[in-house]
């Protein structure tokens, strides 16, 4: 697994984040990743205290099912 930085890639403040797990399966709002009917999806938010920036991050015990229900294809964006 690769180690996330603990400098803020927008204010470079070091070690100032704030962290929780929330559902990725809206209850009567989207399902922003669908994994299915069954799966328990949720993502890890990293907010930075100094200047907000957030991060979503796939849960580590979802990132299987991603793989398995994800097409692998080059980025449209060209961001990776």
């Amino acid at each position: 697994m690769t180690q996330r930085s603990t400098i803020c890639r927008e204010c470079g403040a070091e070690g100032d984040f704030y962290f929780k797990t929330v559902a990725a399966n809206g209850n009567s709002g989207p399902r922003l990743l669908p994994l299915g009917m069954f799966t328990d999806a949720n993502f890890q938010l990293r907010v930075c205290g100094n200047c907000g920036l957030t991060d979503w991050f796939v849960a580590a015990e979802n990132l299987a099912k991603v793989r398995e229900k994800f097409a692998r294809k080059p980025d449209p964006l060209g961001m990776g």
